[in-house]
């Protein structure tokens, strides 16, 4: 007499359940989430990260014995030469010689695109601001054009000005990457199944 577990275990018995079948889809389905999720990483477009070195221009504070003409003679010299610092750093010419260094691997035309002078407002601080998808490159390029601008105010006679804070890089405010990978995760989960299961029909027909 034939016990049960014997005629199921028999490979003449038909099963709806069948593990290499079962096996087979599984993997079908990683490898398509594995391909798609990969595809989806590369063709989605990189973060701008928003690198930032702050210069600051010392604020004379004489002292009270100072008579009110002598107190707007100092603001007054202050407010030019805080004129003379931002046009230096928005001065065409300072990408060029910035970009002379060999070190940076940029050129001129492609520092100018990305630079952003910011004066902000009351303060003693002006922002120095490069975009980039590599934080890295636009962190050196934001310090080499603050340190390249105190030189040239330098040069000038302006003096005070230095850099209090070089090269901090805020976070991409929207990352696609991940966004991108997932969905291209589920389509290749979805459609290397479907298009395997055809291709074995069509071979079986």
């Amino acid at each position: 007499m034939s016990h049960p577990l014997l005629d199921y275990a028999s490979p003449d018995t038909p099963r709806w359940f069948d593990v290499r079948r079962l096996l087979r889809v599984l993997v079908t389905v990683c490898v398509g989430s594995a391909l798609g999720a990969t595809a989806g990483w590369l063709v989605s477009p990189a973060p701008v990260y928003s690198c930032r070195s702050l210069l600051q221009l010392f604020v004379p504070k004489p002292s009270l014995s100072l008579d009110e003409p002598l107190r707007a003679q100092l603001d007054a010299s202050y407010q030019r030469d805080r004129q003379t610092v931002l046009s230096l750093l928005r001065d065409p010419a300072l990408p060029d010689e910035v970009a002379a260094d060999p070190a940076l691997q940029t050129t001129g035309a492609r520092l100018r695109s990305r630079l952003t002078v910011e004066d902000v407002s009351r303060t003693e601080l002006v922002a120095v601001m490069i975009k980039g998808t590599n934080p890295v490159e636009s962190r050196q390029l934001s310090l080499a054009v603050a340190r390249a601008a105190c030189e040239r105010a330098q040069a000038v006679g302006v003096v005070g000005l230095r850099v209090l804070q070089g090269g901090f890089y805020d976070a991409p405010p929207n990352d696609l990457r991940l966004s991108f990978s997932l969905t291209g995760g589920a389509i290749g989960a979805t459609m290397l199944p479907v298009a395997s299961w055809h291709i074995r029909r069509r071979r079986a027909a």
